[in-house]
């Protein structure tokens, strides 16, 4: 099953609220953190058109196109993710138990049957929602032998 990450907060946790549990999760030097935190906080943008610019909204998601920091967010997110996943019954190959491989922002869950890779799914949907992010089901293949 092939799937990506629609990166869509959830109506009931506030960004803030995810991005500092996300954030405060992993290894990182507390100015580092400041510095991020700074980027990415209470950012508005207004849209121009032509000589004439909109009113200032605030950017309740995602990250600043082209930032160099979008990659490694993208990884740490889905990292914490899949931590979930870990433990649950994939596909067996040289001893190894493989249920994810990844590449990029696409994630292929693995199964050998049709409940396993749903209970892999079901993991994974609500762990993704705990950090406010949801399952883009047009984005979304699956493939069966």
């Amino acid at each position: 099953m092939f799937h990506r990450l629609l990166k869509g907060v959830r109506p009931s946790k506030t960004r803030r609220t995810i991005q500092n549990t996300v954030l405060n999760s992993i290894d990182i030097d507390r100015k580092d953190l400041r510095i991020v935190k700074n980027l990415y906080w209470d950012q508005t943008a207004a849209t121009r058109i032509d000589d004439e610019i909109s009113e200032y909204k605030p950017i309740k998601r995602g990250v600043r196109q082209g930032c160099v920091l979008s990659p490694d967010f993208f990884n740490i997110y889905s990292e914490m993710i899949l931590r979930n996943i870990y433990d649950l019954k994939g596909i067996r190959t040289g001893g190894v138990n493989i249920n994810n491989l990844r590449y990029a922002d696409d994630t292929v869950l693995s199964a050998e049957s049709e409940s396993e890779l749903q209970a892999i799914l079901d993991v994974k949907t609500d762990a993704s929602m705990e950090i406010g992010l949801d399952l883009n089901a047009k984005k979304t293949e699956c493939m069966t032998t």
